[in-house]
């Protein structure tokens, strides 16, 4: 069984005479793919839509001050991955070298 996990992103604002809080909540549909060549590189992408989202504004007193839904909206993106190994080699090579009988 999977769990469906619904974001909501959170605002909190301060002026001098009150203090808001807002809220937007929406149900994300997505879809991804990966594509790794080798073990050091990595592209991802992913698009889908923001489904049955809606804003609300609350003020301190925890009163509704303002709600609105808004359309199905697109979101997309891409992630490139590069992993290089220069720190794991140098510290191959000292290990290897500290385990090595001295030479006279």
């Amino acid at each position: 069984m999977k769990r469906i996990l619904i974001p909501t992103a959170r605002y909190h604002g301060e002026t001098d005479s009150s203090t808001s809080d807002g809220r937007d909540q929406s149900i994300p549909m997505v879809a991804s793919a990966t594509w790794g060549p080798n073990p050091t590189v990595k592209l991802s992408v992913f698009a889908g839509m923001e489904l049955n989202g809606t804003v609300t504004l609350k003020n301190a007193l925890d009163e509704l001050v303002a709600e609105s839904s808004y359309d199905p909206a697109p979101l997309f993106g891409v992630s490139f991955e590069f992993r290089f190994y220069v720190a794991s080699i140098a510290c191959k090579a000292s290990l290897r070298e500290l385990t090595q009988p001295f030479n006279n």
